[in-house]
Protein backbone atom coordinates (compact mmCIF):
# COMPACT_ATOMS: atom_id res chain seq x y z
CA UNK A 1 0.00 0.00 0.00
CA UNK A 2 0.52 3.39 -0.28
CA UNK A 3 3.19 4.94 2.66
CA UNK A 4 2.65 7.64 5.01
CA UNK A 5 5.32 10.81 4.56
CA UNK A 6 6.01 10.53 7.98
CA UNK A 7 7.06 6.95 7.75
CA UNK A 8 9.30 7.72 4.49
CA UNK A 9 10.80 10.62 5.47
CA UNK A 10 11.97 9.20 8.77
CA UNK A 11 13.09 6.33 7.11
CA UNK A 12 15.57 8.37 4.44
CA UNK A 13 16.04 11.81 6.42
CA UNK A 14 16.48 10.01 9.90
CA UNK A 15 20.10 9.39 9.09
CA UNK A 16 21.22 13.12 9.47
CA UNK A 17 18.77 14.41 11.93
CA UNK A 18 20.84 11.63 14.08
CA UNK A 19 24.12 13.24 13.08
CA UNK A 20 23.15 16.28 13.82
CA UNK A 21 21.32 15.22 17.52
CA UNK A 22 24.19 12.98 18.21
CA UNK A 23 26.62 16.26 17.71
CA UNK A 24 24.76 17.91 20.07
CA UNK A 25 24.38 15.73 22.90
CA UNK A 26 27.59 13.54 22.41
CA UNK A 27 29.71 16.15 20.27
CA UNK A 28 29.92 14.46 17.11
CA UNK A 29 30.54 16.31 13.98
CA UNK A 30 27.37 17.15 12.68
CA UNK A 31 28.90 16.66 8.96
CA UNK A 32 26.28 14.96 6.79
CA UNK A 33 28.19 11.59 4.99
CA UNK A 34 28.65 11.32 1.60
CA UNK A 35 26.31 8.54 0.44
CA UNK A 36 27.17 5.15 -1.40
CA UNK A 37 26.04 3.68 -4.70
CA UNK A 38 25.10 0.61 -2.86
CA UNK A 39 22.57 3.16 -0.34
CA UNK A 40 22.89 4.32 3.24
CA UNK A 41 25.73 6.21 3.95
CA UNK A 42 29.67 4.64 3.85
CA UNK A 43 30.56 3.25 7.25
CA UNK A 44 27.48 4.18 8.61
CA UNK A 45 25.06 1.91 11.19
CA UNK A 46 22.25 2.65 12.93
CA UNK A 47 20.61 1.55 16.22
CA UNK A 48 16.71 0.57 15.60
CA UNK A 49 13.53 3.06 15.65
CA UNK A 50 13.10 3.34 19.61
CA UNK A 51 17.05 5.07 20.03
CA UNK A 52 15.81 7.59 17.84
CA UNK A 53 12.74 8.09 19.78
CA UNK A 54 14.72 8.77 22.65
CA UNK A 55 16.68 11.85 21.20
CA UNK A 56 15.38 15.58 22.16
CA UNK A 57 14.15 16.76 18.76
CA UNK A 58 13.52 13.93 17.07
CA UNK A 59 10.32 12.51 15.27
CA UNK A 60 9.38 10.36 18.12
CA UNK A 61 9.52 7.36 15.01
CA UNK A 62 8.52 4.12 16.21
CA UNK A 63 8.96 0.96 14.61
CA UNK A 64 6.09 0.34 12.17
CA UNK A 65 6.34 -3.12 11.18
CA UNK A 66 7.72 -2.32 8.15
CA UNK A 67 9.41 -4.86 5.88
CA UNK A 68 13.46 -4.62 6.40
CA UNK A 69 13.74 -4.28 2.14
CA UNK A 70 12.13 -0.38 2.68
CA UNK A 71 14.74 0.26 4.98
CA UNK A 72 18.16 1.21 4.85
CA UNK A 73 20.89 -2.17 4.56
CA UNK A 74 22.10 -1.39 8.21
CA UNK A 75 18.98 -0.28 10.36
CA UNK A 76 18.59 -2.72 12.11
CA UNK A 77 21.87 -4.39 12.49
CA UNK A 78 24.22 -4.45 15.28
CA UNK A 79 24.84 -0.33 15.94
CA UNK A 80 28.56 0.77 15.01
CA UNK A 81 30.74 3.56 14.57
CA UNK A 82 28.39 6.48 13.54
CA UNK A 83 31.51 8.32 11.78
CA UNK A 84 33.17 6.98 8.99
CA UNK A 85 36.71 7.23 8.17
CA UNK A 86 36.55 10.45 6.82
CA UNK A 87 34.94 12.02 9.77
CA UNK A 88 36.65 12.91 12.95
CA UNK A 89 34.63 12.92 16.49
CA UNK A 90 34.39 16.66 17.63
CA UNK A 91 33.51 16.85 21.49
CA UNK A 92 33.18 19.83 22.77
CA UNK A 93 35.44 20.86 25.72
CA UNK A 94 34.26 19.52 29.30
CA UNK A 95 33.92 23.63 30.26
CA UNK A 96 31.69 24.28 27.27
CA UNK A 97 29.78 21.46 27.58
CA UNK A 98 28.76 21.83 31.40
CA UNK A 99 28.18 25.98 30.18
CA UNK A 100 25.42 24.70 27.58
CA UNK A 101 24.00 22.00 29.93
CA UNK A 102 23.44 24.78 32.40
CA UNK A 103 22.75 28.03 30.12
CA UNK A 104 21.03 26.44 27.20
CA UNK A 105 20.83 29.54 25.17
CA UNK A 106 24.28 29.62 24.66
CA UNK A 107 24.69 26.08 22.98
CA UNK A 108 23.71 26.50 19.70
CA UNK A 109 26.54 29.75 19.29
CA UNK A 110 28.58 27.49 21.02
CA UNK A 111 28.77 24.97 18.90
CA UNK A 112 28.55 27.44 15.67
CA UNK A 113 32.08 28.62 16.98
CA UNK A 114 33.35 25.05 18.10
CA UNK A 115 32.63 23.29 14.67
CA UNK A 116 33.29 26.17 12.13
CA UNK A 117 35.76 24.96 10.34
CA UNK A 118 37.26 24.96 6.58
CA UNK A 119 34.95 21.73 5.32
CA UNK A 120 31.56 23.60 6.84
CA UNK A 121 32.60 26.74 4.96
CA UNK A 122 33.58 25.17 1.64
CA UNK A 123 30.44 22.81 1.78
CA UNK A 124 28.63 26.42 2.14
CA UNK A 125 30.07 28.72 0.02
CA UNK A 126 28.05 28.50 -2.72
CA UNK A 127 24.94 29.14 -1.08
CA UNK A 128 26.22 31.83 0.81
CA UNK A 129 27.51 33.82 -1.54
CA UNK A 130 24.67 33.31 -4.02
CA UNK A 131 22.13 34.20 -0.53
CA UNK A 132 24.65 37.42 -0.23
CA UNK A 133 24.55 38.55 -3.68
CA UNK A 134 20.94 38.21 -4.11
CA UNK A 135 20.37 39.92 -0.55
CA UNK A 136 22.10 42.74 -0.85
CA UNK A 137 19.18 44.90 -3.51
CA UNK A 138 16.51 42.82 -1.76
CA UNK A 139 17.38 44.45 1.59
CA UNK A 140 18.12 47.59 0.11
CA UNK A 141 14.74 48.06 -1.58
CA UNK A 142 13.26 47.07 1.42
CA UNK A 143 14.72 49.41 3.64
CA UNK A 144 13.20 52.03 0.90
CA UNK A 145 9.95 50.42 0.89
CA UNK A 146 9.59 50.47 5.06
CA UNK A 147 9.85 54.13 4.57
CA UNK A 148 13.75 54.00 5.88
CA UNK A 149 16.82 54.22 4.37
CA UNK A 150 18.87 51.64 2.07
CA UNK A 151 21.20 51.61 5.24
CA UNK A 152 19.27 50.45 8.18
CA UNK A 153 17.78 47.69 5.00
CA UNK A 154 22.00 46.64 4.93
CA UNK A 155 22.02 47.24 8.70
CA UNK A 156 19.37 44.55 9.33
CA UNK A 157 20.29 42.31 6.82
CA UNK A 158 23.71 41.88 8.19
CA UNK A 159 22.77 41.88 11.48
CA UNK A 160 19.42 39.71 11.24
CA UNK A 161 21.73 37.23 9.23
CA UNK A 162 24.72 36.70 11.33
CA UNK A 163 23.02 36.54 14.88
CA UNK A 164 19.77 34.71 13.61
CA UNK A 165 21.64 31.99 12.26
CA UNK A 166 24.60 32.13 15.11
CA UNK A 167 21.59 31.65 17.94
CA UNK A 168 18.68 30.32 15.76
CA UNK A 169 17.34 26.27 15.41
CA UNK A 170 17.90 25.98 11.39
CA UNK A 171 20.38 25.25 9.66
CA UNK A 172 18.56 27.14 6.66
CA UNK A 173 16.57 30.57 7.40
CA UNK A 174 17.71 33.33 6.57
CA UNK A 175 17.06 36.75 8.48
CA UNK A 176 16.68 40.01 7.30
CA UNK A 177 14.21 42.55 5.93
CA UNK A 178 10.75 41.27 4.56
CA UNK A 179 8.18 42.16 2.33
CA UNK A 180 5.52 41.44 5.02
CA UNK A 181 6.39 43.60 7.26
CA UNK A 182 7.55 46.54 5.65
CA UNK A 183 3.48 47.92 5.52
CA UNK A 184 3.75 47.25 9.31
CA UNK A 185 7.07 49.30 9.41
CA UNK A 186 6.22 52.43 6.76
CA UNK A 187 3.18 53.20 8.55
CA UNK A 188 4.72 53.45 12.12
CA UNK A 189 7.79 55.30 10.18
CA UNK A 190 5.81 57.72 8.38
CA UNK A 191 3.34 58.21 11.73
CA UNK A 192 6.35 58.81 14.12
CA UNK A 193 9.45 58.86 11.76
CA UNK A 194 11.92 56.38 11.01
CA UNK A 195 13.30 56.74 14.17
CA UNK A 196 11.32 54.66 15.91
CA UNK A 197 11.66 51.53 13.95
CA UNK A 198 15.56 49.97 15.78
CA UNK A 199 12.88 50.48 19.08
CA UNK A 200 10.43 48.70 17.54
CA UNK A 201 13.03 45.86 16.69
CA UNK A 202 14.30 46.27 19.79
CA UNK A 203 11.00 45.77 21.47
CA UNK A 204 9.95 43.21 19.15
CA UNK A 205 12.90 41.01 20.16
CA UNK A 206 12.42 40.87 23.59
CA UNK A 207 9.05 40.25 23.36
CA UNK A 208 9.70 37.12 21.67
CA UNK A 209 12.60 36.22 24.00
CA UNK A 210 9.97 35.77 26.46
CA UNK A 211 7.67 34.28 23.92
CA UNK A 212 10.73 32.05 23.61
CA UNK A 213 10.22 30.98 27.84
CA UNK A 214 6.94 30.61 27.17
CA UNK A 215 7.57 27.81 24.54
CA UNK A 216 5.38 29.61 22.11
CA UNK A 217 6.74 27.66 19.38
CA UNK A 218 3.96 25.23 19.75
CA UNK A 219 2.06 26.94 17.90
CA UNK A 220 3.35 26.04 15.05
CA UNK A 221 1.69 22.57 15.75
CA UNK A 222 -1.51 23.84 14.65
CA UNK A 223 -0.16 25.50 11.39
CA UNK A 224 -0.93 22.44 8.66
CA UNK A 225 0.67 22.76 5.45
CA UNK A 226 -2.18 24.28 3.38
CA UNK A 227 -1.86 27.13 5.40
CA UNK A 228 1.96 26.95 4.85
CA UNK A 229 2.02 26.92 0.99
CA UNK A 230 -0.74 28.98 0.59
CA UNK A 231 1.14 31.40 2.50
CA UNK A 232 4.21 30.81 0.38
CA UNK A 233 2.42 31.06 -2.26
CA UNK A 234 1.14 34.63 -1.85
CA UNK A 235 4.47 35.78 -0.95
CA UNK A 236 6.00 34.37 -4.34
CA UNK A 237 3.31 36.40 -6.37
CA UNK A 238 4.01 39.46 -3.96
CA UNK A 239 7.50 39.42 -4.93
CA UNK A 240 7.53 38.08 -8.12
CA UNK A 241 4.83 41.10 -8.76
CA UNK A 242 6.61 43.69 -7.43
CA UNK A 243 9.48 42.91 -9.86
CA UNK A 244 7.84 43.72 -13.07
CA UNK A 245 8.57 48.17 -12.77
CA UNK A 246 12.40 47.21 -13.02
CA UNK A 247 11.98 44.12 -15.30
CA UNK A 248 9.76 45.90 -17.77
CA UNK A 249 11.42 49.49 -17.15
CA UNK A 250 8.26 50.90 -16.43
CA UNK A 251 10.26 53.32 -13.71
CA UNK A 252 10.70 55.84 -15.53
CA UNK A 253 7.18 56.18 -16.14
CA UNK A 254 6.72 57.70 -12.95
CA UNK A 255 4.48 54.79 -11.28
CA UNK A 256 2.01 56.11 -8.43
CA UNK A 257 3.11 53.61 -5.38
CA UNK A 258 -0.66 51.77 -4.02
CA UNK A 259 -0.87 50.70 -1.37
CA UNK A 260 -2.53 47.41 -1.52
CA UNK A 261 -0.71 45.28 -4.05
CA UNK A 262 -3.48 44.28 -6.66
CA UNK A 263 -3.56 48.23 -7.27
CA UNK A 264 0.01 48.40 -8.00
CA UNK A 265 -0.75 45.19 -10.09
CA UNK A 266 -3.50 47.57 -11.93
CA UNK A 267 -0.85 50.34 -12.49
CA UNK A 268 1.50 48.19 -14.21
CA UNK A 269 -1.10 46.66 -16.11
CA UNK A 270 -2.17 49.78 -17.32
CA UNK A 271 1.26 51.11 -18.45
CA UNK A 272 2.68 47.63 -19.26
CA UNK A 273 2.08 49.03 -23.34
CA UNK A 274 4.88 51.53 -22.75
CA UNK A 275 7.28 48.94 -21.70
CA UNK A 276 10.77 49.61 -22.79
CA UNK A 277 11.64 45.76 -24.80
CA UNK A 278 14.76 45.82 -24.47
CA UNK A 279 14.61 45.95 -20.61
CA UNK A 280 11.93 43.53 -20.85
CA UNK A 281 14.08 41.40 -23.12
CA UNK A 282 16.91 41.05 -21.03
CA UNK A 283 14.80 40.58 -17.51
CA UNK A 284 13.16 37.37 -19.91
CA UNK A 285 16.52 36.16 -21.33
CA UNK A 286 18.04 36.50 -17.69
CA UNK A 287 15.28 34.40 -16.69
CA UNK A 288 15.18 31.73 -19.14
CA UNK A 289 19.03 31.73 -18.74
CA UNK A 290 18.69 30.69 -15.34
CA UNK A 291 15.91 28.38 -15.60
CA UNK A 292 17.92 26.27 -18.17
CA UNK A 293 21.58 26.66 -16.57
CA UNK A 294 20.33 25.08 -12.96
CA UNK A 295 18.87 22.10 -14.89
CA UNK A 296 22.04 21.68 -16.78
CA UNK A 297 24.35 22.09 -13.98
CA UNK A 298 22.99 23.10 -10.66
CA UNK A 299 26.30 23.24 -9.00
CA UNK A 300 27.39 25.81 -10.66
CA UNK A 301 26.68 29.10 -8.85
CA UNK A 302 25.04 30.83 -11.80
CA UNK A 303 23.44 33.75 -9.90
CA UNK A 304 27.06 35.23 -9.43
CA UNK A 305 27.80 34.13 -13.09
CA UNK A 306 24.97 36.30 -13.70
CA UNK A 307 25.51 39.09 -11.43
CA UNK A 308 29.05 39.36 -12.94
CA UNK A 309 28.00 39.33 -16.48
CA UNK A 310 25.64 41.98 -15.76
CA UNK A 311 28.18 44.55 -13.94
CA UNK A 312 30.41 43.56 -16.65
CA UNK A 313 27.50 44.65 -18.70
CA UNK A 314 26.07 48.12 -17.25
CA UNK A 315 30.01 49.35 -16.68
CA UNK A 316 30.99 49.22 -20.33
CA UNK A 317 27.40 50.49 -21.58
CA UNK A 318 27.25 53.70 -18.98
CA UNK A 319 30.87 54.63 -20.04
CA UNK A 320 29.27 54.20 -23.64
CA UNK A 321 25.64 54.75 -23.76
CA UNK A 322 25.86 54.99 -27.60
CA UNK A 323 26.21 51.25 -28.32
CA UNK A 324 22.59 50.87 -27.26
CA UNK A 325 20.71 54.09 -28.24
CA UNK A 326 19.97 52.46 -31.51
CA UNK A 327 18.36 49.30 -29.76
CA UNK A 328 16.68 51.03 -26.91
CA UNK A 329 15.37 54.53 -27.17
CA UNK A 330 12.61 53.70 -30.29
CA UNK A 331 11.63 56.07 -32.84
CA UNK A 332 7.58 56.02 -31.37
CA UNK A 333 8.50 56.39 -27.78
CA UNK A 334 11.50 59.13 -27.84
CA UNK A 335 10.41 60.87 -24.62
CA UNK A 336 11.01 57.60 -22.16
CA UNK A 337 14.30 58.45 -21.85
CA UNK A 338 15.80 61.59 -21.04
CA UNK A 339 18.68 62.26 -23.45
CA UNK A 340 21.94 61.22 -22.67
CA UNK A 341 20.79 59.36 -20.04
CA UNK A 342 21.37 55.61 -19.43
CA UNK A 343 19.33 53.63 -21.61
CA UNK A 344 19.03 50.49 -18.39
CA UNK A 345 18.34 51.40 -14.96
CA UNK A 346 21.32 50.61 -12.66
CA UNK A 347 21.18 49.77 -8.94
CA UNK A 348 23.11 52.84 -8.48
CA UNK A 349 20.77 54.70 -10.67
CA UNK A 350 18.01 53.87 -8.52
CA UNK A 351 19.31 53.48 -4.58
CA UNK A 352 22.46 55.90 -3.89
CA UNK A 353 25.71 55.20 -2.40
CA UNK A 354 25.41 53.48 1.21
CA UNK A 355 27.68 55.89 2.86
CA UNK A 356 25.89 56.01 6.74
CA UNK A 357 27.11 53.34 9.55
CA UNK A 358 26.06 52.04 12.35
CA UNK A 359 23.54 54.66 14.54
CA UNK A 360 22.59 53.48 17.95
CA UNK A 361 18.38 54.43 18.44
CA UNK A 362 18.01 57.82 20.10
CA UNK A 363 15.86 58.36 23.45
CA UNK A 364 13.75 61.37 21.42
CA UNK A 365 12.32 58.94 19.39
CA UNK A 366 11.39 56.30 21.30
CA UNK A 367 9.47 59.16 24.26
CA UNK A 368 8.15 60.98 20.94
CA UNK A 369 5.81 57.83 19.63
CA UNK A 370 5.22 57.41 23.14
CA UNK A 371 5.08 53.46 25.05
CA UNK A 372 1.82 52.96 23.62
CA UNK A 373 2.38 53.05 20.25
CA UNK A 374 5.78 51.26 20.96
CA UNK A 375 4.08 48.25 22.53
CA UNK A 376 1.28 47.76 19.93
CA UNK A 377 3.59 48.03 17.24
CA UNK A 378 6.28 45.68 18.73
CA UNK A 379 3.46 43.24 19.46
CA UNK A 380 2.51 43.19 15.98
CA UNK A 381 5.73 42.89 14.49
CA UNK A 382 6.47 39.94 17.02
CA UNK A 383 3.24 37.78 15.86
CA UNK A 384 4.62 38.24 12.29
CA UNK A 385 8.42 37.70 13.18
CA UNK A 386 7.22 34.30 15.45
CA UNK A 387 5.24 32.97 12.61
CA UNK A 388 6.84 33.50 9.72
CA UNK A 389 10.09 32.32 10.79
CA UNK A 390 8.72 29.19 12.56
CA UNK A 391 6.78 29.00 8.92
CA UNK A 392 9.96 29.22 7.22
CA UNK A 393 11.65 26.38 9.00
CA UNK A 394 8.91 24.24 8.98
CA UNK A 395 8.78 24.83 5.20
CA UNK A 396 12.97 24.44 4.87
CA UNK A 397 12.31 20.94 6.86
CA UNK A 398 10.07 19.76 4.54
CA UNK A 399 11.99 20.34 1.30
CA UNK A 400 15.24 19.18 2.74
CA UNK A 401 14.38 16.43 5.88
CA UNK A 402 16.69 18.42 7.81
CA UNK A 403 14.60 18.78 10.98
CA UNK A 404 15.14 21.80 12.65
CA UNK A 405 14.45 23.32 16.51
CA UNK A 406 11.55 26.00 16.87
CA UNK A 407 11.98 26.23 19.81
CA UNK A 408 15.60 27.70 19.83
CA UNK A 409 14.32 28.99 16.52
CA UNK A 410 12.31 31.38 18.39
CA UNK A 411 14.99 32.86 20.44
CA UNK A 412 17.52 33.19 17.60
CA UNK A 413 14.94 35.43 15.56
CA UNK A 414 14.26 37.46 19.27
CA UNK A 415 17.98 38.21 19.62
CA UNK A 416 18.83 39.44 16.01
CA UNK A 417 15.99 41.75 16.35
CA UNK A 418 17.42 42.95 20.01
CA UNK A 419 20.93 43.43 17.76
CA UNK A 420 19.52 45.05 14.65
CA UNK A 421 17.70 47.50 16.95
CA UNK A 422 20.70 48.70 18.79
CA UNK A 423 22.51 49.45 15.35
CA UNK A 424 20.15 51.09 14.34
CA UNK A 425 18.18 48.75 11.73
CA UNK A 426 14.32 47.74 11.40
CA UNK A 427 12.73 44.37 12.88
CA UNK A 428 13.51 41.32 10.96
CA UNK A 429 12.19 37.64 9.99
CA UNK A 430 13.11 34.96 8.14
CA UNK A 431 12.58 35.63 4.67
CA UNK A 432 10.84 32.95 2.46
CA UNK A 433 12.95 33.57 -0.97
CA UNK A 434 16.01 34.02 0.47
CA UNK A 435 16.03 30.61 2.31
CA UNK A 436 14.55 29.06 -0.62
CA UNK A 437 17.25 29.91 -2.88
CA UNK A 438 19.44 28.58 0.23
CA UNK A 439 17.74 25.08 0.27
CA UNK A 440 18.23 25.34 -3.58
CA UNK A 441 21.86 26.38 -3.86
CA UNK A 442 23.29 23.07 -1.32
CA UNK A 443 23.34 24.96 2.26
CA UNK A 444 24.01 22.23 4.79
CA UNK A 445 24.71 24.32 7.65
CA UNK A 446 24.09 27.76 9.55
CA UNK A 447 27.61 28.73 8.39
CA UNK A 448 25.55 29.72 5.20
CA UNK A 449 23.79 32.57 6.82
CA UNK A 450 27.31 33.37 8.22
CA UNK A 451 28.83 33.65 4.85
CA UNK A 452 26.05 35.23 3.64
CA UNK A 453 25.68 38.07 5.63
CA UNK A 454 29.58 38.34 5.61
CA UNK A 455 29.10 39.09 1.75
CA UNK A 456 26.59 41.55 2.27
CA UNK A 457 29.04 43.46 4.61
CA UNK A 458 31.82 43.24 2.15
CA UNK A 459 30.31 44.40 -0.90
CA UNK A 460 28.76 47.37 1.06
CA UNK A 461 32.33 48.03 3.24
CA UNK A 462 34.52 47.59 -0.29
CA UNK A 463 33.05 46.57 -3.27
CA UNK A 464 30.06 49.15 -3.66
CA UNK A 465 31.83 51.26 -5.99
CA UNK A 466 31.74 48.21 -8.22
CA UNK A 467 28.32 46.72 -7.69
CA UNK A 468 26.29 49.78 -8.22
CA UNK A 469 26.72 48.62 -12.25
CA UNK A 470 24.75 45.79 -11.77
CA UNK A 471 21.86 46.58 -14.01
CA UNK A 472 18.11 46.45 -12.40
CA UNK A 473 16.49 43.67 -14.90
CA UNK A 474 18.99 41.52 -14.18
CA UNK A 475 18.05 41.92 -10.51
CA UNK A 476 14.13 41.10 -11.64
CA UNK A 477 15.43 38.31 -13.67
CA UNK A 478 17.36 36.69 -10.13
CA UNK A 479 13.81 37.14 -8.17
CA UNK A 480 11.94 35.91 -10.86
CA UNK A 481 13.74 32.44 -10.49
CA UNK A 482 13.67 32.33 -7.01
CA UNK A 483 10.10 33.16 -6.84
CA UNK A 484 9.04 30.12 -9.38
CA UNK A 485 10.38 27.72 -7.14
CA UNK A 486 9.38 28.88 -3.97
CA UNK A 487 5.45 27.11 -3.69
CA UNK A 488 5.36 23.37 -4.01
CA UNK A 489 3.42 23.15 -7.00
CA UNK A 490 4.17 19.20 -7.00
CA UNK A 491 2.09 19.29 -3.62
CA UNK A 492 -0.57 21.73 -4.98
CA UNK A 493 -1.43 19.80 -7.82
CA UNK A 494 -1.48 16.68 -5.90
CA UNK A 495 -4.51 18.17 -3.81
CA UNK A 496 -6.11 18.94 -6.80
CA UNK A 497 -5.75 15.51 -8.39
CA UNK A 498 -7.21 13.89 -5.31
CA UNK A 499 -9.88 15.98 -4.83
CA UNK A 500 -8.38 17.43 -1.40
CA UNK A 501 -10.88 20.17 -1.47
CA UNK A 502 -10.22 20.96 1.90
CA UNK A 503 -6.65 21.85 1.78
CA UNK A 504 -6.59 23.10 -1.40
CA UNK A 505 -8.92 25.75 -0.54
CA UNK A 506 -7.58 26.88 2.68
CA UNK A 507 -4.04 26.93 0.84
CA UNK A 508 -6.08 29.65 -1.90
CA UNK A 509 -7.64 31.57 0.94
CA UNK A 510 -4.63 32.12 2.54
CA UNK A 511 -2.82 33.06 -0.69
CA UNK A 512 -5.57 35.29 -2.45
CA UNK A 513 -5.46 37.24 1.26
CA UNK A 514 -1.92 37.86 1.45
CA UNK A 515 -1.97 39.12 -2.12
CA UNK A 516 -5.18 41.28 -1.93
CA UNK A 517 -5.01 42.34 2.34
CA UNK A 518 -1.41 41.34 3.75
CA UNK A 519 0.85 38.60 4.36
CA UNK A 520 0.37 39.15 7.99
CA UNK A 521 -3.28 38.94 7.75
CA UNK A 522 -3.12 35.44 5.70
CA UNK A 523 -0.97 34.29 7.28
CA UNK A 524 -2.93 34.42 10.77
CA UNK A 525 -6.10 33.77 8.95
CA UNK A 526 -4.60 30.29 8.24
CA UNK A 527 -3.54 29.43 11.44
CA UNK A 528 -7.09 30.09 13.03
CA UNK A 529 -8.56 28.22 9.94
CA UNK A 530 -6.12 25.39 11.41
CA UNK A 531 -7.04 25.77 14.57
CA UNK A 532 -11.11 25.75 13.67
CA UNK A 533 -10.97 22.46 11.70
CA UNK A 534 -8.88 20.82 14.55
CA UNK A 535 -11.41 21.50 17.01
CA UNK A 536 -14.71 21.14 14.98
CA UNK A 537 -13.36 18.66 12.08
CA UNK A 538 -12.10 14.86 11.97
CA UNK A 539 -9.19 15.29 14.35
CA UNK A 540 -7.76 12.01 13.45
CA UNK A 541 -7.96 12.89 9.97
CA UNK A 542 -6.29 16.03 10.67
CA UNK A 543 -2.87 14.97 12.64
CA UNK A 544 -2.68 11.95 9.80
CA UNK A 545 0.38 12.85 7.70
CA UNK A 546 -0.04 13.30 4.23
CA UNK A 547 0.38 9.99 1.93
CA UNK A 548 2.46 12.44 -0.18
CA UNK A 549 5.39 14.07 0.49
CA UNK A 550 6.94 16.16 -2.01
CA UNK A 551 10.92 16.74 -2.09
CA UNK A 552 12.24 18.87 -4.96
CA UNK A 553 15.75 17.94 -6.34
CA UNK A 554 17.68 19.86 -3.93
CA UNK A 555 21.50 19.49 -3.18
CA UNK A 556 20.22 18.04 0.49
CA UNK A 557 17.78 15.28 -0.69
CA UNK A 558 20.13 13.82 -3.42
CA UNK A 559 22.47 13.06 -0.64
CA UNK A 560 19.51 10.92 0.78
CA UNK A 561 19.04 7.28 -0.57
CA UNK A 562 16.12 6.37 -2.65
CA UNK A 563 15.59 10.42 -3.59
Amino acid sequence: GRTSAHDWTTDNFCQADLRRLRARDGGMSARTPKPTRGGGSAGLTLPPYHDFEKSPNGYAARDRGRSSSHRSNTWNETPGPLLDEHDKPRLLPSPLKELTMAVPVLEKPIEAFVFFDLPQIRDNMRSGLTVGFVNLPLSISLGVASAATPSMGVITAVCGGFFGSMFGGSDFNIQGPTGSLSPILAFYAVSFGKGVLPWMAIGAGLMTILAYFMQIDSLARYMSSATMEGFNLGVSFTIAANQIPYGFGLMALGLHKHRHLYNNIGEFWRHLPDAEPFQTTLTLTGFVALVLLNRWRPKVPWFIALACVGILFGYVVEHNPDLLNNVVMSQDRPDLIADGAFPVQLLGDRFPLITEGIKPPRLNDALEAGPFALLNGSAAVMLLVVFEALLSGSLAEKRTGHAFDGHAEVLGVGVANVFCGLAGGFPCTAALARTNLNVLKGATSRTAGVINAATVFVIVKFLQNVYRYLPMPIVASMMLHITAGMPDWHLLWWWWAEGRTPDLSTAMFVAITCIVVDPGMGLLIGASIDMYRRTYADVDSLRAPDPYHSVPSTPQASRVHHI
